[in-house]
């Protein structure tokens, strides 16, 4: 008879067991990059062997893996898949992509092989054959009536772990720092992180109570917090016992993590030497048949795909020809009001006051100010007319203060031709860009200046 299944639980510093109603905790120790110890697996595969043989619990037998994606986990990971271990789960039904062919959405979860193999190495050593899954997938079992969309935290002592789901969308999974002790500053921070992830504002929390109310008070109502409570005891961890109601519920578990077997664990019978054989022709088969395969099952999304290319690439063209033509257009006819100050600026003598200076982008310039005495206003105008900028300038009123320390006037202007400025060559010069004196010649086609900023 099948016997009742047993659950497992790796965290930091603990292995957290559960059978049935019967369940146990066991130190891990570990090596300063993360790897369990030599002599830490050892001591703990022989205290699981007592574990089992104590308890007088079964070892679990593994069921089939799921069919493997590994060619697009090739594609799309880092790592090859053999230094992996991986396994996905599908999410939803089959889309219909615009090209008319279907598309079946997985979620993939994977790891470095060894980390995982350290805990398979213990566990075979102890007579189990393991099959693996993700702590927070099992913990959004324990959820009641979840949305479409909503995350899962735990507050354990090691660390946080965030999980998020979003239908059949997309999922993530963060590991925060742990709240030990809860204080008031490390509350803050963990909410202030949790808020942006949260999808679909609900927010399921497991741990213990006051932590979880005073998260649930700072992340007020922006969020929908709801505490999950668990049974206490040892072995009774939010993962495992929700690890053991999705078994239950569903027959199996949320997602099968592929392992090859641990090094050193051997078969018990060795494949036939008849089966190998049949094995290395399938092999020599399939080599010779796969270039003929992917080009006719190639072929269609390749073109579907140039053509789309090709499309995309003839609007992006339309588009920059388009606008470079309008931005062309914008600089060449922009009026050259930052010129047409540059030449005032330099035309200006020492101790003007300028209350206004108002310009149009037909060249009419009007200027009101004070300046010391009439001869700084002729010198003034003389300077204007002189940088060859303007065609005319007129003082249309020049009245004496009535203190008789300045004059008040009133001055237009207007630019010359658009014909004649393109040849003027106005701006500071280079040794006034780096920093020499503001009063050196100008070079030619520059009108001179007249007088200091």
């Amino acid at each position: 008879m099948k016997s009742p299944p047993l659950y497992f639980e790796f965290s930091r510093n603990t292995l957290k067991a559960c059978h049935q109603n019967d369940g146990a905790e066991l130190p891990l120790e570990r090596a300063p990059d993360g790897r369990l110890t030599t002599a830490g697996r050892d001591r703990l595969a022989a205290a699981l062997k007592q574990l089992l043989r104590t308890k007088g619990w079964p070892a679990v037998a593994a069921n089939g893996l799921h069919q493997v994606v590994r060619l697009q986990i090739e594609r799309e990971f880092p790592l090859a898949p053999d230094e992996l271990a991986w396994g996905y789960q599908l999410q939803g039904p089959p889309q219909r992509q615009p090209d008319g062919a279907l598309k079946q959405p997985v979620l993939v979860a994977a790891v470095k092989k060894e980390i995982v193999s350290d805990y398979a190495e213990v566990l075979a050593a102890a007579g189990l054959t393991p099959v693996f899954t993700l702590a927070a997938l099992a913990r959004a079992a324990l959820c009641a009536y979840p949305p479409a969309a909503y995350a899962v935290l735990e507050l354990g002592a090691d660390q946080c772990e965030l999980a998020g789901f979003d239908g059949d969308a997309s999922a993530f999974l963060r590991v925060l720092p742990a709240l030990s002790p809860p204080e008031a500053a490390a509350l803050d921070a963990l909410a202030q992180t949790v808020r942006p992830l949260v999808r679909g504002r609900k927010l399921y929390i497991f741990g213990s109570d006051e932590p979880a109310a005073q998260l649930a008070r700072r992340l007020g109502l922006e969020v929908n917090c709801e505490p999950v409570r668990t049974a206490a005891g040892p072995g009774r961890s939010a993962a495992l016992l929700g690890l053991k109601k999705f078994a239950e519920d569903q027959g199996g578990l949320p997602l099968t993590l592929q392992l090859a077997p641990a090094a050193g664990v051997k078969k018990s019978v060795e494949p036939a030497l008849v089966e190998w054989g049949v094995r290395a022709a399938l092999l020599l088969l399939a080599v010779l048949l796969f270039p003929a395969l992917e080009a006719l099952l190639l072929t269609g999304p390749l073109e579907h795909k140039v053509t789309a290319f090709e499309a995309q690439a003839g609007l992006l063209e339309t588009n920059v020809d388009r606008e470079l033509g309008f931005l062309q257009n914008l600089k060449q006819n922009q009026p050259l009001y930052l010129e047409a100050f540059y030449v005032i600026s330099k035309a200006a003598p020492q101790g003007i006051h300028l209350d206004s200076i108002t310009m149009n982008r037909r060249g009419e310039v009007a200027l009101r100010g004070s300046l010391r005495n009439g001869d700084q206003v002729a010198d003034f105008r003389a300077k204007l007319i002189g940088s060859g900028f303007f065609a005319g300038v007129t003082v249309e009123d020049q009245t004496p203060s009535p203190d008789h320390q300045k004059v008040n006037v009133r001055m237009t202007a207007q630019w010359q031709p658009p014909a004649k400025l393109q040849t003027l060559a106005i701006g500071p010069t280079p040794a006034e860009l780096g920093g020499g004196a503001t009063n050196s010649a100008a070079p030619p086609g520059r009108p001179a200046p007249g007088g200091n900023y």
